[in-house]
């Protein structure tokens, strides 16, 4: 019932013919399956009925005949929507949805309350409301099951979880209100049950429910705890944060592997120990379910793989890059992945999405100082563990399986020990290299420059083939804003004492013609290389390497935002974009910020950073970044993407993200799945 069906000529027949409408019912496989519709004489129905009206469908609880049975609720607009008291914003949107949908086809826009205002005679039940008829039905339910169904005056949906709940109020939207009419499911009515994979799990005899899952990676466990409740087998497991001798059995997961697919399961000393990577450790009791065991129980150890993911390609990632930079006047939206933070969900995706209500098309990450900080420098610190590096690269897998694009940076570490002496943030990446000899000796082999260079290369590369073995193809994006003063790549030299030198354009050049080369060198072909400069600086094509060394460009624009200006389409007597744009390839905004209020970086009371964010709202916004973005596409500007920096950057801290996303201006993960398939498409049709 996924897909939706408007069966408006055929209901106005059966109105006429006071026939009962039914249809097949939604069975249980987890992913949905298209409904087909027929309709039966024999028992007759009354099909115009007021919601208090006696009157039933067949019993069709007794006598399960697959059938919906509908009935008309004739005075719809005497109903009020029930909600409860901490309905999220995702439940309140789909509530204003279905109400304007009943506004749209009937005429009544109901009052929508919640669950601690006065009972009504007729209501609209919305989740777990205080209400008998909510509550039979709700008992009922398992994690991922719904139902719709007219309970007296009351109807009635309800969900598992908040995503069934969401799924039941859609279902209902797009398939019962129709031809001027609102249709109530009565009898069992619209029930949707989940088909959960095992009827039980146990651990050499002992339910899973007895044991409890322990990782030094939270995250995890509570991953594994999750699918067996909702996808496994509706059973509750207990996450422990330490394991405790003598309290109990444990199922313990070590989740370090960057191989994405296999796993490895043994029993000791009554436990159960799940090695792999951090995805396929809470995946593992897939090994069952692709045997068809539906009663489960581990008494030996095994091992195995979960599937591979089907990847986009490099050729279909272009394809779609292409596609968005020669649509003029849209372009994919996303942003950076929060140092502090450093994994995709936790540090971008669930920000994002919270911020806007939808999720980003493109996910900002970065291998060295402001990421997961894989090598060790004089100053380095909180350096990534295998288990880190593991949830990193599976949580990027998972998320380009599902359409998201990622951009990968290299804060790389100042190869010169002594030129970062001076910066008291540790900010490795920073600091100044020395002169043009300086730069030759980072890419000459046998140096000390070169040693440090590589030892930090070769921790990259091993991480970039991970991702090139399970078919993950990245925007990879080298040595950025090197036109401005302060990286240890950059062109102007910041010495400690404040001064500056200037190093030869081609010093650089040859420095990215190394980095290219050496992970050429490595077999490294699922990165996409962008050049990307800063808009505020030296001009920006001075350091290009040149096309062989390149497949697309882009810019870093932090604006001052209240001031009016768009410094990426004119910044003084210099066009950063125009300038791009004549490389002839795809340009994307890799970094876009505002420098209009005060960072809420470090420690602030959550009253504080709301403070800061409420003063935002009147300086500088989502919607007026969103503006911008407008006006450089409507100056005849092409731009593939633009991604948001973290923090006071994102739309999270300026607010007006969910606005912003409904201006038709941005292209968000879920549609980039149909690009993609397009891109699939079009390409293996001209293969």
């Amino acid at each position: 019932m996924k897909k939706h069906l408007r069966f408006l000529s055929l209901i106005l027949v059966l109105v006429m013919l006071a026939l009962p409408l039914v249809s097949c019912t939604k069975t249980g496989t987890g992913a949905g399956t298209d409904t087909a519709t027929e309709t039966v004489g024999g028992t007759s129905m009354e099909t115009e009925l007021d919601a208090g009206d006696d009157t039933k469908a067949p019993d069709t609880e007794a006598a399960d005949d697959g059938k919906i049975y509908t009935t008309i609720i004739q005075n719809i607009a005497e109903y009020v929507i029930v909600v409860p008291e901490d309905a999220s914003e995702a439940i309140s949107e789909v509530v204003e949805d279905l109400n304007k949908a009943i506004k749209k086809e009937v005429g009544a826009e109901l009052t929508v309350v919640t669950s601690s205002t006065e009972e009504a005679t007729y209501e609209i039940l919305v989740g777990n409301i205080s209400r008998k008829e909510s509550e039979n039905a709700t008992s009922k339910l398992r994690t991922k099951d719904y139902v719709v169904k007219l309970d007296g005056n009351k109807l009635v949906m309800a969900g598992g979880n908040e995503e069934a709940l969401i799924d039941a109020v859609n279902e209902f939207k797009n398939n019962f209100i129709v031809a001027g009419m609102v249709l109530a499911p009565t009898g069992r009515g619209l029930a949707y049950k989940y088909d959960y994979r095992f009827e039980s799990v146990s651990i050499n005899g002992k339910s899973i429910t007895e044991y409890k899952i322990y990782s030094t990676n939270e995250e995890c466990s509570e991953r594994l705890a999750k699918n067996v409740f909702e996808k496994f087998s509706d059973e509750t497991v207990e996450v422990a944060t330490e394991m405790k001798a003598g309290e109990g059995q444990y199922i313990v997961l070590d989740p370090q592997s960057m191989n994405y697919t296999h796993y490895k399961a043994e029993l000791r000393d009554g436990n159960l120990y799940v090695s792999g990577s951090y995805k396929s450790c809470y995946e593992f009791l897939d090994y069952f379910a692709k045997q068809g065991v539906k009663n489960v129980d581990i008494t030996e150890g095994f091992e195995g793989d979960i599937d591979r993911p089907e990847l986009y390609t490099k050729e279909e990632l272009m394809y779609v890059l292409e596609k968005a930079y020669n649509t003029q006047d849209r372009l994919i939206i996303g942003q950076e992945i929060y140092v502090a933070l450093k994994t995709p969900y936790k540090g971008s995706i669930d920000l994002f999405y919270e911020a806007t209500g939808e999720y980003p098309g493109i996910v900002g990450t970065d291998l060295s100082w402001a990421g997961l900080r894989m090598y060790e420098p004089a100053y380095s610190y909180d350096l990534a563990t295998d288990e880190l590096k593991s949830q990193v690269f599976c949580e990027m897998v998972e998320y380009a399986e599902k359409g998201g694009i990622f951009t990968v940076g290299s804060h790389f570490a100042n190869p010169n020990v002594e030129g970062t002496a001076h910066l008291d943030a540790k900010n490795e990446c920073r600091g100044f290299l020395g002169k043009d000899d300086a730069f030759a000796a980072v890419i000459t082999p046998g140096t000390a420059l070169n040693n440090n260079f590589m030892a930090e290369l070769e921790l990259c590369i091993e991480y970039l083939q991970a991702m090139q073995e399970i078919g993950l193809t990245v925007i990879y994006r080298p040595f950025h804003e090197m036109n401005a003063p302060y990286f240890w790549w950059g062109l102007d030299q910041a010495w400690a004492d404040g001064s500056k030198y200037r190093i030869q354009n081609e010093s650089f050049i040859n420095l990215w013609k190394y980095l290219h080369n050496v992970y050429d060198d490595a077999g490294l072909d699922n990165l996409i290389w962008q050049y990307c400069p800063d808009v505020s600086y030296i001009g920006n094509l001075e350091a290009y390497p040149g096309d062989d060394y390149c497949d697309i460009v882009g810019s870093d624009w932090y604006t001052t935002g209240g001031s009016g200006k768009i410094e990426v389409m004119e910044n003084g007597t210099v066009r950063p974009l125009a300038s791009l744009m004549k490389t002839g390839k795809v340009v994307g905004l890799a970094e876009v910020g505002n420098w209009t209020t005060e960072y809420y970086y470090g420690e602030k009371s959550e009253e504080e950073i709301a403070r800061i964010k409420e003063a935002q709202l009147e300086l500088f916004n989502g919607m007026d970044l969103t503006q911008n973005l407008r006006t450089i596409l409507d100056n005849g500007y092409q731009l593939a993407y633009a991604m948001t920096w973290t923090q006071q950057h994102s739309f999270e801290y300026l607010g007006k993200g969910r606005e912003a996303m409904k201006t038709g201006i941005y292209i968000c993960r879920d549609e980039l799945v149909d690009w993609f398939a397009e891109a699939r498409a079009t390409l293996r049709g001209n293969e």
